[in-house]
């Protein structure tokens, strides 16, 4: 059944009833003709479908008011101009002044409700009935709106009920008169004088029947007390609302006593609950007569077997007006209200999937969360495309099953949170404590710091789990990565010779939700892996050291060193706190000083080019650099190392090379000097022999070594001069 159609049929049966109960109230009135009674209601059902109930509903309050005021306005007008009478007693003007109060009233109270149509012509249907032989009828119709609808009030219409029975219930007990034999009504007065003043209005025929005329009582009618016209009507209107309300309370607990409280058949009370309407309206009639009864005169039997008859008649029509001709109705409320908790179980579902394989955790609560997700999914999945074709049993029971789903995974986030706080904490003591132990290598898991507690937003919580977890991913990846290259630099360093290395990655654990099992593989690799070779490794890194030391101490000497010291020296202190946990660093610093070494070697090799070049002119010299390029050629050929030990020939024969070199360097120089200055040496020697045709070597201003690199020199120079190396004299040759 569509939203319109159900509007629509809404409207229309409101619209019926606001007729039925005007055309009910109006056939009260005696003084109106038959048309005017027909075109009344018709003009309020036209009203009530195509414009607004609220206009049908107003029409009808407004002809009910004006109907009250129009028959009571009459009644006094007629005890004021026949006088004394009818009013001779002050207890009848205090009556007027309550009555005038009680009219009041009654306009307020339908007006007040004029917006509920449906409480209106309840009212209205059940005053008008009253009016009638069938007055015990009057119960059935109240209690109409709560069989039709078990969340509506029968306070509304029972008030509307006895606004518009009060003011005439008054005007009976104002009016004196003769008694009429053959009425055996109550209102008696009220039908005496219709005929003098207005048209006749059908007596009210209560439990109240049989008043005499005079102003008080001498029979006890009431509970057996005498009592007053006015005061005894007033105690009328409340036990007849004391007599309904009692049958109404006893009726509806009687029913739920038995229903509920009592254990019986299955079938049998669904059964029991399908004609509740007529069995509650049963038992409301029994006690209502009952009531009736014990408060007042005899009544007609014929007409309480009427009543009762009336009733099971009545309540089986509401029955299956309830339970049959509302079927679709309930069975719509009840299929959109499961497509609507599926709906938003489908979402709590995807939160919680979502949620459950982003933590991956194991532990009883996150286990009791995924049971419930996936009983919740089986629910989903098995009704999701039955809800158009289930009967009303199967969807009551799937509505109740979702909503409990709904409910609980809604409460999911709570408890999402706190898991996720504890596993955060949980996670920076584990990493914590494995830092404790990467510290001593020089190692450390990375993770940012974050601010949490129980009040923060669930978003807010996810993020930060969602980072940390990525953080320490990237960081047991890294440090696993840098393990197996580092065991592979160790290695090469140390000569062993090992298949590639088969050691599982920790991340494999940690994306299977076992994250303590993954740092702790972190963690033992490394420590593991630096005490176990610590101290063969520190012993190869000592002899390093030395060697790079001694290299050192011989580019001290040499001019030519730039800024090797302050790199070689920084190498060094990084080496005092080396350990197998840094063979990637310590790798690094060999092949920087490998590009040391490099340039070391080529500037020694400038060297020798340069003195080649000087020399090459001085054939008859000796000069021992260009000794030196065979030798150092064959140190440029050494540049594949793979052990500390390669690396520590290499260095050392670089340091003895160097450091012979700068000697060879100061000798070829101090030669190359003495050749510089020898034309002041070939100018003495032409000198002195001029003077004495041969000189001695002792005989120059110069060393003994100089003297006699010179006389050679010399002798070379002059075709007539020879040099005598054993007499160490110069002479002319043909001496």
């Amino acid at each position: 059944m569509s939203v319109y159609n159900k509007k629509f049929y809404e409207e229309l049966t409101v619209s019926i009833l606001l007729a039925i109960s005007t055309f009910l109230f109006l056939l009260e009135l005696p003084f109106l003709t038959l048309v005017f009674i027909i075109v009344i209601p018709i003009a309020i059902f036209l009203l009530g479908i195509y414009r607004n109930t609220l206009y049908a509903t107003g029409l009808e309050a407004f002809i009910v008011i004006v109907s009250v005021i129009w028959q009571s306005m009459g009644f006094i007008s007629y005890s004021l101009s026949y006088g004394p009478g009818l009013l001779s007693n002050p207890l009848e003007y205090s009556a007027i002044y309550i009555y005038t109060i009680l009219l009041l009233v009654m306009i307020f109270i339908i007006l007040l409700y004029m917006v509920d149509p449906v409480n209106l012509s309840i009212g209205v249907l059940s005053s008008a009935l009253t009016l009638t032989p069938a007055f015990f009828l009057s119960p059935i119709l109240i209690i109409f709106p709560k069989i039709t609808n078990k969340n509506a009030s029968i306070y509304k219409p029972l008030l509307i009920f006895l606004s518009i029975l009060s003011p005439l219930l008054y005007l009976n007990a104002l009016i004196a008169g003769p008694q009429i034999s053959f009425s055996t009504v109550a209102f008696y007065q009220l039908f005496y004088l219709s005929h003098n003043l207005r048209p006749s209005i059908t007596s009210i025929n209560v439990f109240i029947s049989g008043f005499p005329p005079n102003y008080a009582y001498p029979k006890p009618i009431f509970v057996g007390y005498p009592l007053s016209k006015s005061i005894g009507l007033v105690e009328a209107i409340i036990l007849y609302g004391i007599a309904y309300y009692l049958s109404y309370i006893i009726s509806t607990t009687v029913m739920k006593l038995f229903v509920n409280k009592i254990y019986i058949n299955e079938n049998i009370r669904n059964l029991i609950l399908y004609f509740n309407p007529a069995e509650e309206n049963l038992i409301l009639i029994l006690f209502f007569i009952a009531f009736l009864l014990a408060f007042s005169a005899q009544l007609n039997g014929v007409l309480i077997g009427v009543t009762i008859f009336s009733t099971l008649i009545l309540g089986v029509l509401f029955s299956f007006l309830s339970n049959i001709l509302g079927s679709q109705e309930v069975i719509f409320t009840l299929r959109t209200d499961l497509q609507r908790k599926l709906q938003d179980l489908s979402v709590l579902l995807k939160k919680g999937m979502e949620n459950l394989s982003l933590i991956n955790i194991s532990s009883e609560n996150t286990e009791r969360i995924r049971l419930k997700i996936n009983e919740c999914y089986n629910l989903y999945s098995s009704i999701s495309n039955l809800v158009q074709t289930a009967n009303e049993r199967l969807l009551r029971n799937w509505n109740k099953e979702a909503e409990e789903c709904v409910k609980t995974l809604s409460s999911f986030d709570e408890t999402f949170k706190k898991i996720l706080l504890d596993e955060i904490n949980n996670i920076r003591n584990i990493i914590s404590s494995a830092n404790n132990v990467l510290k001593d290598i020089k190692l450390e898991i990375i993770i940012p710091e974050t601010q949490l507690d129980f009040s923060s937003d669930i978003s807010q919580v996810i993020n930060e789990y969602k980072l940390l977890i990525s953080n320490l991913r990237k960081s047991l990846e890294s440090l696993y990565n840098l393990y197996m290259e580092n065991a592979k630099a160790f290695n090469k360093l140390m000569g062993i010779e090992q298949a590639p290395l088969d050691v599982p990655n920790p991340v494999i654990r940690l994306d299977r939700g076992d994250l303590e099992g993954a740092v702790k593989i972190i963690t033992d690799y490394w420590y593991k892996f630096d005490n176990i070779h610590r101290v063969e490794f520190k012993e190869k890194i000592d002899k390093l050291s030395k060697v790079i030391i001694e290299l050192i101490e011989t580019l001290s000497y040499w001019d030519n060193n730039e800024d090797y010291l302050d790199k070689l020296k920084q190498i060094v202190k990084d080496l005092e706190n080396s350990s197998p946990s840094n063979a990637i660093h310590i790798l690094n610093n060999l092949r920087n000083i490998m590009k040391i070494c490099d340039e070391i070697i080529t500037k020694v090799n400038k060297e020798i080019e340069d003195i080649n070049k000087i020399s090459s002119e001085y054939k008859q010299f000796e000069f021992k650099v260009p000794t030196e390029l065979k030798l150092l050629n064959n140190l440029k050929i050494r540049q594949d190392f793979n052990t500390i030990e390669e690396y520590i020939s290499f260095i050392s024969d670089i340091s003895a090379f160097l450091k012979r070199h700068i000697d060879y360097l100061k000798q070829d120089e101090q030669q190359l000097l003495i050749i510089s200055l020898y034309p002041l040496g070939d100018y003495i020697i032409s000198k002195l022999l001029e003077e004495d045709k041969e000189v001695y070597l002792d005989e120059l201003p110069f060393t003994k070594p100089v003297a006699n690199l010179y006389a050679k020199l010399y002798s070379i120079l002059h075709n007539n001069v020879k040099y005598d190396e054993d007499k160490e004299v110069i002479k002319y040759a043909n001496m």
